[in-house]
């Protein structure tokens, strides 16, 4: 089964910021970062490569308690 379902909702919130991504760089991090499908089908959405880091879960804001 492929993984297709955030592409299109991630598609809409990506150009409601940057309606042309020529040359932007688009990273994924988080937990849905470690699923290749999902990264291919976001890739594919957005008609450009997604980096993926080592480590995508330790990636992102800090939460303080």
């Amino acid at each position: 089964m492929a993984c297709t379902a955030p592409s299109p909702r991630a598609r809409a919130l990506v150009a409601g910021v940057a309606p042309g991504l020529d040359g932007l760089p688009v990273a994924m991090s988080a937990g849905l970062a470690r699923n290749p499908g999902a990264v291919r089908a976001l890739g594919e959405a957005l008609g450009c490569p997604v980096a993926v880091p080592a480590e995508p879960d330790t990636v992102g804001p800090r939460v303080r308690r």
